[in-house]
């Protein structure tokens, strides 16, 4: 439960510990009375499960418990990192990183200094002018605090862009900037690279996404956040996958449809408000109700307006109720039938006068 006198932030993150526990247990039930059904295919699937799970996802058959036992891993550690914060001390907006100590040749460990803005980017630059990998940069397993990248720009980097990248990291070819687990609260005005293959800001504890502009990528990763609302944003052309998995998005309306590209192919939406107790057709459903109205709307944006055509001063005004296009076309209904009168009795004359002679 919440406590009184806490700021929105913390509240939030308490409330998704309490439910992470929730799912974690109710994870770890599935596992045991599946291992119970079935023990002998629940040890073969602990095997084959992964470190991704990669093989549990796409053998659900298969593989018995494995999809559930990678979930549980997933939750246990995501809660791990969560209970790391202490939630009864106020959040800094300090940058927070290691001493100049080095292990495994580039990576910064131990230590609890605080950085300022550039001091923060002249490491990070530091680290991968070091490493001479100007194409991705991973500050995730640099193990930095960073509340606010508001203010922070990054560099264009080497840009690549071989092929499609799987969301399993696996053939992984082309530039990104991993910021996850960082414990991001506010993106402000953060200027990230044009182009990259990958942005992956999930994992943190971004609430809303109000004037941030992100760059034209393939992926883009905001997951694991406590995002309720895709306006105020800018979501280039470009952008193919937006992963927004458990967040707080509770309304269709939030989506902000109207400013998404055209690009998209994929929007994940699992584990939200909005999405909650649906199956996965019904997910895909969604998708593709989110790409038709994307593409709809573009295609109203594209047609040309109806201009109304204004008559001159100078001519009569056309007063459909009673004016003189009324008028005229009754004199035109008083001649018409005179005329037709008058052809019939000429008519009927001339067939009388053939009788009597």
């Amino acid at each position: 439960m919440s406590k009184a006198g806490e700021d929105e932030l913390t509240k939030l993150k308490r409330e998704r510990i309490e439910r992470l526990e929730q799912k974690l247990q109710d994870t770890l039930l599935k596992v045991a009375e599946q291992q119970k059904r079935n023990p002998r295919r629940g040890g073969i699937s602990e095997g084959f499960g992964g470190i991704d799970g990669f093989f549990g996802q796409e053998c659900g058959g298969f593989g018995g418990g494995s999809l559930e036992n990678e979930v549980s891993r997933q939750l246990k550690e995501r809660l791990d990192f969560l209970k790391e914060d202490d939630l009864s001390r106020p959040i800094s907006d300090k940058i927070i990183g290691p001493n100049d100590k080095m292990e495994d040749g580039w990576r910064l460990v131990g230590g609890n200094r605080e950085y300022t803005k550039d001091e923060f980017m002249s490491k990070v630059y530091q680290v991968h002018n070091d490493k001479r990998d100007l194409t991705n940069i991973d500050i995730e397993r640099m193990r930095y605090t960073i509340p606010s990248l508001d203010g922070i720009i990054f560099r264009e980097l080497f840009y690549i862009g071989h092929g499609p990248i799987t969301p399993y990291g696996t053939h992984y070819a082309g530039s990104g900037i991993n910021l996850r687990r960082c414990r991001i609260h506010t993106l402000g005005n953060v200027q990230f690279p044009s182009v990259i293959d990958e942005l992956n800001i999930g994992y943190n504890d971004i609430m809303h996404l109000q004037g941030v502009s992100f760059p034209s990528c393939r992926h883009l990763y905001l997951n694991s956040n406590l995002i309720s609302s895709l306006h105020g944003c800018v979501f280039p052309e470009g952008i193919q996958i937006i992963h927004l998995q458990d967040n707080l998005i509770s309304k269709f309306d939030d989506l902000n449809v109207s400013s998404l590209p055209m690009s998209l192919k994929q929007i994940h939406l699992d584990e939200n408000p909005l999405t909650e107790g649906m199956t996965q057709e019904e997910l895909e459903m969604l998708n593709r109700k989110i790409l038709y109205k994307i593409a709809k709307t573009r295609y109203r944006a594209k047609q040309p307006k109806s201009e109304i055509v204004v008559p001159p001063a100078s001519a009569p005004p056309l007063d459909f109720d009673g004016g003189s296009l009324q008028k005229k076309s009754r004199k035109h209904k008083k001649k018409s039938r005179k005329y037709n009168k008058c052809k019939q009795y000429r008519k009927y004359k001339k067939t009388i006068k053939g009788r009597t002679q």
